[in-house]
């Protein structure tokens, strides 16, 4: 069967299955984890009707089940964040006992166990956890336990880099500064999926973590690679997902500070600029970190606390190399993060989490705006403030459990010009020196977000159904003012200029420099609009037997940002997920899986906004004046009046740039395809062998839709003639580019990954 009839099939039976169930509530991504296996004797046949009880060590809250007839269990719906003890019990043969180290938010782990018979006294065998790629789903990735997430050197304690440590994701290069760090399997990082005790943790706007989480918050780090469940989505990259720490019933308080000096006991940069006495200037980066995290009981057994507090202060010269300032410039950046959570028990079937999270970050001169050609006076100060609460209800039912969550929070950014306007770049006969002052408004935003969701698992029989599903709503208010503070190019021409300051600004040029040109931005639009995600997932997981797992799903996600002034929303977005894993004659040591999926993924909403400020109609309106043209620049260094453009001939305005929106813009989708071999030696060491596919489609691109003809290689033409060739040619009052977002991307990606691991034992990972 081919790969398009095989999705066909697929999407008509899930469409199928979502019509069934569409009378079910809707709910994404649940927190509750799980745990299932199977017992089995001395000879590896199964065990059934076998008591086995799984029991928070910290609390003591336990819950009972006994093995099917093909000796499995499953516990859903467990609270992440706490070590777990499994005991077994059957006549016969000694009572055994595993801990199970804390679970992360959504995952489903394989507890195998291996009953031995019983001697003439009564014994309990206890036993080391089974291995850490012991996953009981196909889904690739990684996961870092606390004692990992606190002892692996992290530059800068930061969380995103230890994800690095996962085959398949690595460190990315955004096309802008502060852009995503992380990406997977080589798509964009904008589309990576961050989630926290399974609620949404995106920045809509641009991609990125929300809300920072620390080291010292974090209980479990998981990352999905590949071939990940129905209830992970809005991704065709891959999900972070991190598990935040509970208290327990034992009181425990750590804190830690750390310090980076600087120049003191930093190796020389090889870079560094020198004086102009020919010595060497060294460059410092010097840092301060420090943090408290404290949890415990609250008030009895039934409940606990924990809270984390942390905060970082950089300072880090940023190396200018113009003609007219080299040297430094010093740069900051300041960050304070929070968290308080509360977890308890309700009634003997209910529990409750609460959990509230703050951040507040600033970079001042930031080293990725100053530098190089650019002076501190084109600088900017962006300070991005954050803060959410979560709540989530779990009901344990006798084969079922429920889980209801609500998360509101609001995100605050505004990059301000450190300087007013105008920007100048400043060139002499053809050599460009310097770039002084700021060119836009400040550009400020908010981003107010809602989300609901609700996943319901039950237990029947060899079957784990698991429906849910979520909607969230982010509300923007988006001020920007492109280039409204003028840009100017002028010539030196030879001359010299000296700096009043510490550094060439815009006061030190000389008011009758040669100006090259003059632009400047007009009708600066506001946005206020709103982004809606919705999904929908059903996946049954099913012990086929007791070696095999298969899970067969399908999930259904709408995105509001195709819903444009142009086009209907795209609505048919139905993926359908398969998976299995297979433990050969109920193998300790062997695990095969195999996995295919669709994936739908986010928009972000920059798509939407930036076509706002910059279409045709009611979008911002550049103007570029140049001499000896019908419109005259300003004398240098003025700036004109926002009302200038309501005198402005417009039909004889210069062509101009502007943006429209796609008429068919759909949700970008990727197809997966993974398949794997783990082994498990002894001293806990885990061999891992996969190899991925990812045929990405829909994806987002910015293209001019008025490109000109192309040319053979190594042809030069004039910008005259390029534009002859343009399909609408450009004319006074018309346009030049006229760019749109659209869904035409396309990509593929092979890969093979290779991973060794040793879990954290005997005070040693790898």
């Amino acid at each position: 069967m081919s790969c398009h009839a095989l999705r066909s099939l697929l999407t008509l039976v899930g469409t199928s299955v979502l019509v069934l169930v569409a009378g079910v509530p809707a709910a994404a991504q649940t927190s509750g984890a799980t745990v299932a296996g199977t017992v089995r004797d001395p000879q590896g046949q199964a065990v059934a009707g076998a008591q086995v009880m799984l029991r928070d060590t910290g609390a003591g809250h336990a819950r009972q089940t006994v093995t099917s007839t093909a000796g499995t269990y499953d516990f859903a719906g467990l609270q992440p964040g706490v070590t777990l003890e499994l005991t077994v019990t059957s006549p016969g043969f000694r009572n055994t006992a595993i801990a199970i180290p804390a679970l992360s938010s959504g995952e489903r782990r394989l507890a195998d166990v291996r009953l031995a018979l019983a001697g003439v006294t009564s014994q309990t065998d206890v036993r080391a956890s089974a291995p850490a790629l012991r996953a009981a789903t196909a889904e690739l990735g990684g996961r870092l336990e606390r004692a990992q997430v606190e002892q692996v050197p992290a530059n800068g304690r930061d969380l995103v880099a230890l994800a690095y440590l996962i085959p398949g994701a690595a460190p990315a290069r955004g096309f802008y500064n502060l852009a995503p760090r992380l990406t997977i399997n080589g798509a964009s990082s904008l589309v990576t999926n961050y989630t926290i005790d399974g609620f949404d943790n995106t920045d809509l706007f641009l991609g990125g973590p929300k809300v920072p989480v620390t080291i010292g918050s974090t209980d479990a780090l998981r990352v999905l690679i590949n071939s990940y469940s129905p209830e992970n989505g809005r991704t065709g990259n891959g999900v972070f997902s991190v598990t935040t720490r509970s208290g327990g019933q034992a009181s425990t308080t750590d804190a830690f500070y750390a310090v980076r000096p600087g120049a003191a006991l930093d190796s020389p940069n090889f870079f560094a600029p020198t004086s102009t006495s020919g010595q060497v200037v060294d460059d410092s980066f010097v840092r301060h970190q420090g943090g408290l995290s404290t949890g415990g009981p609250l008030g009895g057994s039934r409940w606990s606390y924990f809270a984390d507090g942390e905060f970082t202060r950089e300072r880090q010269d940023a190396i200018l190399t113009s003609p007219l300032a080299a040297g430094l410039a010093p740069t900051r950046f300041n960050s304070q993060t929070g968290l308080a959570k509360i977890d308890g028990q309700l009634t003997g079937n209910q529990s409750l989490s609460v959990r509230y999270h703050v951040s507040d970050y600033t970079h001042d001169g930031d080293i990725g705006f100053v530098g190089g050609l650019t002076l501190p006076s084109a600088g900017l100060k962006v300070n991005y403030r954050n803060h959410q609460g979560s709540l989530t209800h779990r009901l344990i039912g006798q084969s079922s459990v429920n889980e209801f969550g609500v998360q509101v929070g609001q995100l605050r950014a505004n990059w301000a010009s450190l300087e007013n306007g105008p920007r100048v770049i400043v060139t002499d006969r053809g050599a460009t020196l310097a770039v002084l002052g700021s060119v836009s408004d400040d550009f400020y935003w908010t981003e107010t977000d809602v989300q609901a969701r609700n996943v319901l698992t039950k237990i029947a029989g060899r079957h784990t159904i698991k429906f849910g599903g979520d909607v969230v709503s982010g509300q923007f208010f988006i001020d920007s003012g492109p280039s409204a503070r003028g840009l100017y190019v002028v010539d030196l021409e030879g001359r010299t200029v000296q700096p009043a300051g510490a550094f060439v600004s815009r006061t030190d040029i000389p008011t009758d420099v040669r100006v090259l040109s003059y632009s400047q931005s007009f009708v600066n639009p506001e946005v206020r609009a709103r982004q809606t995600l919705a999904a929908a997932y059903l996946e049954d997981s099913f012990r086929a037997s007791a070696d095999l797992t298969l899970s067969v799903g399908v999930r259904w996600d709408y995105d509001s940002v195709t819903n444009t002034p142009v086009s209907g929303g795209d609505w048919n977005n139905v993926a359908p997920r398969v998976g299995a894993t297979w433990t050969p004659n109920g193998s300790a040591r062997h695990l095969l899986r195999a996995g295919y999926g669709i994936f739908y993924e986010r928009i972000p909403f920059a798509v939407y906004s930036d076509t706002i400020f910059n279409n045709p109609d009611g979008g911002a309106l550049g103007v570029t004046f140049a001499p000896g043209t019908a419109f005259a620049p300003p004398v240098f260094p003025q700036v004109l009046a926002r009302d200038t453009v309501a005198s402005l001939p417009t039909g004889q305005l210069p062509p101009r740039n502007v943006q429209v929106f796609d008429p068919h813009l759909r949700s970008p989708w990727t197809e997966q395809v993974s398949v794997g071999y783990a082994l498990s030696l002894p001293a806990d060491i885990s061999v891992g062998l996969d190899y991925v596919h990812t045929r990405g489609r829909n994806l987002i691109r910015r293209i001019d839709t008025n490109a000109p003809a192309s040319v053979a290689p190594g042809v030069q033409r004039s910008v005259a003639a390029a534009d002859a060739t343009r399909p609408i040619v450009p004319a006074a009052g018309g346009f030049r580019l006229i760019e749109q977002d659209q869904s035409s991307g396309r990509s593929t990606f092979d890969g093979l990954y290779v991973n060794v691991r040793k879990r954290f034992s005997h005070r040693l990972a790898f």
